[in-house]
């Protein structure tokens, strides 16, 4: 299984257009103009640290008070879609794919419109749009949107951490197309990418993460073991409660299970399933997933009943998820 239970890209769900960039239009404010102004900037520092800090129904919250203040402004404000990116970004690390999907558009949709948006808002609010599809298992989807941005990505990335999005969302779809080889390819360049080049530790470990599950199905596994090890020490050095960390620890354990280590991969699952019910709550599709890895492993260990039970609790979660969501996937789709 993969980052955040399905494809996880790159930990974009903590990155966010800045909300400090008005344009020069909105400096001449009224008294009123300058309370909504004031009032938008809190909520997005209140919805950016609730975030960060894995408090999702707060973030959300203040998020969605910062938007509706945004839409005071005019649309040409670059603060509109930078309010629709962050929203995306916190029902993306939520694992809530129909509202994710729809912010992110409005906030491509506005961006692009910008006469003189920055490059960077711009290629991250496309990486993170297409992030969301590969992670959401619309891979047709998102195969047609990096068809049609490919070219700006390629015109907008300023970066060594650019070039590895790029591959990583490379790698995203090729897992999703089952190339499994492929997609290993792109996680290990974009890796070398950033070995050494400073980038942030949450990147390299979304990345080994992927890889690591890259290896798994490749039947590599004690190397994938290792990736998925060093992945979790960097979410930890990070925070112990950071929002992949559940996604990691699932994917560690699905390769100890493999591996015949059963015992750690028992305790790898328990940790990884208090710790996503914690995060995102246990009707949600992320929790869902490590449910139903979790009861495989009983049911190898014979603990039929206990097994049955978690199973058919994490089918039903991520059947209520899809049809929130609007799509329909093979139940066996949901095991590694």
């Amino acid at each position: 299984m993969k980052m955040r239970s399905v494809c996880v890209c790159l930990a974009f769900a903590v990155v966010q257009l800045p909300a400090a960039d008005p344009e020069p239009a909105v400096a001449a404010e009224t008294s009123a103009s300058h309370d909504t102004d004031t009032a938008w900037g809190n909520f997005i520092r209140q919805a950016d640290a609730s975030h960060r800090d894995g408090r999702l129904p707060e973030a959300e919250d203040a998020a969605k008070r910062a938007l509706v203040l945004a839409k005071r402004f005019p649309r040409s404000d670059p603060r509109v879609p930078a309010s629709y990116y962050l929203l995306a970004s916190v029902y993306r690390s939520w694992g809530k794919c129909a509202e994710s999907r729809s912010n992110y558009g409005r906030a491509v949709t506005l961006i692009l419109k910008l006469p003189d948006a920055k490059p960077r808002y711009v290629f991250n609010a496309i990486v993170g749009l297409i992030g969301e599809a590969t992670e959401c298992d619309d891979v047709a989807v998102a195969q047609k949107l990096y068809r049609t941005h490919a070219a700006a990505l390629q015109r907008l990335r300023s970066s060594p951490s650019d070039d590895a999005k790029i591959l990583s969302l490379q790698g995203c779809i090729a897992r999703g197309r089952k190339k499994y080889a492929e997609a290993e390819d792109y996680y290990r360049r974009a890796i070398e990418i950033l070995e050494g080049s400073g980038a942030p530790p949450a990147y390299m470990a979304e990345l080994r993460s992927s890889r690591a599950v890259m290896l798994s199905l490749l039947k590599r596994h004690t190397e994938a073991l290792g990736e998925a090890l060093s992945s979790i020490a960097l979410l930890e050095s990070i925070s112990p409660r950071y929002l992949t960390l559940p996604s990691a620890l699932n994917n560690a354990a699905c390769t100890l299970a493999q591996l015949g280590r059963k015992a750690e991969a028992e305790r790898m699952y328990q940790r990884a399933l208090e710790l996503a019910r914690e995060l995102y709550g246990e009707d949600n599709r992320n929790t869902a997933r490590i449910m139903i890895n979790y009861a495989g492993l009983l049911r190898d260990n014979k603990e039929t009943p206990a097994a049955e039970a978690l199973r058919k609790n994490g089918i039903e979660a991520y059947r209520r998820s899809l049809v929130h969501d609007s799509q329909t996937v093979d139940v066996e789709d949901l095991r590694k």
